[in-house]
């Protein structure tokens, strides 16, 4: 917690991205998988080669394991990295990784491809989809649903009254 917390500047602590790293060290030499987790997105967030590499070393394991919040953060470094060089293989399993949590249920995948949906950047735009998946995550309580329903709701609604005028001055 004291590592994230730092990492962050959380709690009234003086953000310390050094101190942060150290916390988050002991505690995934320790076991702690959520701040292994942690620690690889810090070294992903140091854009080397060789920090790139520690961060993947430490999700190995905890990917083995089906451990969804390590699969989710390798998912979004293939991601990032495809869009980086320009690659569209590690986006393709970067993104079926994702669509794998979202069908199990793992909440951050499933506003992960909400948020895509919405965007349109990374797979075509489709509102109502991502309403179906703000909707039900919003009946969780999931934060930020509800707010992302919202947004969907109005651009689905902006987008009603755009196609309404153009079919209007078409007439």
């Amino acid at each position: 917690v004291l590592g994230k917390n730092y990492l962050t500047g959380a709690l009234g602590l003086k953000q310390d991205t050094a101190k942060a790293k150290q916390y988050l060290q002991t505690a995934s030499s320790q076991g702690f998988n959520d701040a292994a987790v942690d620690l690889a997105v810090l070294y992903f967030s140091e854009n080397t080669a060789a920090s790139d590499q520690k961060g993947l070393k430490l999700l190995q394991p905890l990917i083995a394991k089906d451990y969804y919040q390590a699969i989710h953060a390798k998912a979004l470094y293939d991601i990032s990295t495809g869009f980086k060089n320009k690659d569209e293989a590690p986006i393709k399993q970067g993104l079926q990784s994702i669509q794998n949590l979202a069908q199990k249920g793992y909440i951050p995948a499933l506003m992960a491809v909400g948020n895509m949906f919405v965007n349109g950047n990374i797979v075509p735009q489709n509102l109502p989809e991502a309403k179906k998946i703000f909707a039900s995550l919003a009946q969780e309580n999931v934060p930020q649903a509800q707010e992302s329903l919202a947004v969907v709701e109005k651009m689905m609604a902006d987008q009603s009254k755009a196609s309404s005028k153009a079919t209007a001055k078409k007439s």
